[in-house]
């Protein structure tokens, strides 16, 4: 039995040390963290199962209340201890992932151990199940929303679908007011007073090297200045000793007209964005295009990004 014991606490320090101290990194893919969210479930079920299946070849009995108690300690003690990391944050989410694990394992303990009724189990789990499902709901709008990038690829954003504003941060709203491609709706980017200004693209169709130019088009309500930055996936490795420098990646300002502006980036000229390397095009990260002070309007519009 002391191999018993000493397996299982060597495969919870493991799991614990890859779920609380790695982390996912900046430009993760959402599916990736999403699904590594998920791992807090995970990791509680099996650690609760595995302890009351050891409790019971030692011949133990489980108190079902101690146990629920040093279930939710453990899930507080987790979290409180990662606020110690500077990277890391309290998070509820996770202690409730948690807290259904374990509840999930205790009730197939249960079950199995004929404690309590099939009928039971299925109100348990459903209400488990429910409530992680509302949890990690965004993992299916994503996984829909990339099936649905990929469909328009090398049509990269034309804002016909709501959830494409998943893929976007930025003060940022869909509208039909201004629209220069489609039938319904562009993109409204909400300038406020803040350096930087705009609105970024974290999630697209990533290998551009088989295409000649990044066209897209902007309104403006009067004549402005832009910028338009695009990196990849390594400008933000860190092993990389230019990570996040200004010099390592795509930056152009873009002057702009009243009314709509359609433009034309070459993808020659993007390779050769960053100062000492060429910018890696088969593995593009983020498009971000924004505004710095003083700018002169407070609002632009974004249509028809696409590949040529």
């Amino acid at each position: 039995m002391c191999i018993n014991k000493l397996i299982f606490l060597l495969l919870t320090i493991v799991a614990a040390v890859l779920l609380f101290f790695l982390e996912t990194q900046p430009y993760s893919h959402r599916l990736f963290i999403q699904l590594w969210n998920l791992g807090h479930a995970a990791l509680f079920f099996v650690g609760t199962f595995a302890f009351l299946i050891i409790r019971r070849r030692e011949g133990v009995q489980s108190k079902l209340a101690l146990l629920v108690l040093s279930v939710t300690v453990l899930a507080l003690l987790t979290e409180a201890l990662q606020m110690l990391a500077p990277t890391r944050s309290f998070s509820l989410i996770d202690i409730i992932n948690d807290l259904i694990g374990a509840g999930l394992a205790i009730t197939l303990f249960r079950y199995i151990t004929k404690k309590i009724s099939i009928s039971k189990v299925m109100i348990i789990s459903s209400v488990c199940i429910i409530t992680l499902g509302s949890l990690t709901s965004n993992f299916f709008l994503y996984v829909y929303d990339e099936w649905q990038m990929h469909q328009d690829f090398p049509k990269i954003a034309n804002f016909e679908n709501r959830q494409e504003l998943t893929r976007w941060s930025g003060d940022i709203a869909r509208t039909d007011t201004y629209v220069a491609d489609g039938h319904y709706s562009s993109l409204q980017v909400n300038l406020s007073n803040k350096k930087y200004s705009g609105a970024t693209l974290h999630h697209l169709p990533n290998n551009w090297q088989n295409f000649d130019k990044l066209m897209f088009s902007i309104w403006v309500e009067q004549t402005t200045m832009l910028t338009l930055r695009i990196h990849d996936k390594y400008h933000v490795a860190l092993d990389n000793p230019q990570r996040n420098q200004y010099q390592d990646r795509f930056n152009q300002a873009i002057s702009l007209q009243q009314g709509w502006n359609h433009l034309s980036i070459s993808i020659q000229q993007i390779k050769s964005g960053p100062a000492k390397r060429s910018l890696d095009v088969s593995n593009i990260k983020s498009i971000g295009i924004f505004s710095t002070e003083p700018h002169d309007t407070d609002v632009f519009i974004i249509d028809s990004m696409v590949l040529k």
